[in-house]
């Protein structure tokens, strides 16, 4: 179940080499306008899917309707029923499921009525929400779980009964700084848990920067090869100066989507605002290791 470093490899992923050798690609991690702080229209998320020749997982925030929508679609893109839910603690875990009964059981018994509290931070902890997903037959992965903020788990004490629950480790997630998705891949291989790659996109150009491939046929036996660490992962980070435009647009975004939830203000602060601080502290440090060549000529001829 390790992830063998053979397994991982931080470059494009190569789409046409691994479909040739039977394997499809899927970006795990994927986020539509679904989600209050994404711009991605789905026909366009679709469309682009089908031209790289990817399928898509979405996971939108606390929200089910993209991957019902479309789980079968005209584009006949390989979508996965998934969510990317936000409980108490601040803390996001993904949740896939195999088949699409499971999935609206799981949204009218578990989301709904959490959804009605509150739409944002659901009221249940990190712990029993991974359990209830369980009974629903959902494979949990824990997504950038060392990322600024407090989404990744690590925000929390991580526990032995988190690490049990656990499925899937987020191996490469390409809004992550280098350093961050490199601690993932050494916590999941002391754990012994398989690693997964996807975009956490935004935006539709962000869609397949990093991809998990498996030879698989349907849903269940793609999600049962990631169960059992049966995959190859591969994937890029954004460039900073991506992540600053990005990040700037999630924030623009969920504002004019929240602006009429209080709750709303305290998650754009507590989660958005740490992750755009994180980014300028990074871009901050790149000037002042790659200062301008010429600069001490500007100074020159602008005293």
């Amino acid at each position: 179940m390790r992830a063998g470093k053979e397994r991982v490899v931080f470059d494009r992923p190569q789409v046409e080499v691994l479909g040739e050798a039977g394997y499809v690609g899927v970006d795990m991690h994927f986020h539509s306008d679904r989600s209050p702080d994404s711009l991605a229209r789905i026909n366009l998320v679709l469309r682009k899917a089908k031209r790289d020749g990817i399928g898509v997982a979405f996971t939108d925030h606390n929200e089910l309707s993209a991957a019902l929508d479309f789980f079968k679609n005209k584009e006949r893109v390989f979508v996965i029923p998934g969510i990317e839910v936000t409980c108490q603690e601040g803390v996001h875990t993904a949740l896939y499921f195999s088949d699409l009964p499971s999935f609206r059981e799981f949204g009218k018994r578990v989301l709904a009525p959490l959804k009605k509290v509150d739409p944002f931070r659901l009221p249940i902890s990190t712990v029993e929400m991974m359990e209830r997903a369980k009974d629903h037959n959902a494979l949990v992965c824990a997504p950038h779980p060392f990322s600024a903020g407090q989404t990744g788990l690590h925000a929390l004490k991580v526990t032995r009964e988190m690490e049990r629950l656990v499925d899937v480790v987020e191996g490469i997630n390409s809004y992550n700084l280098h350093g961050m998705n490199l601690k993932a891949l050494k916590w999941a291989e002391r754990i012994g848990k398989p690693v997964s790659g996807g975009s956490d996109g935004h935006i539709v150009a962000e869609l397949g920067q990093a991809v998990t491939f498996a030879k698989a046929h349907d849903v269940g036996s793609f999600l049962d090869a990631m169960r059992k660490g049966r995959t190859r992962v591969m994937g890029v980070e954004n460039r900073l100066f991506e992540k600053a435009i990005v990040g700037y647009e999630k924030e623009r975004s969920f504002l004019s989507r929240a602006h009429k939830h209080k709750e709303g203000w305290r998650l754009l602060h507590e989660q958005l605002g740490p992750e755009c601080e994180h980014i300028w502290l990074s871009l901050k440090r790149h000037f002042k290791r790659h200062r301008h060549p010429f600069s001490h000529h500007v100074k020159a001829e602008h005293p």
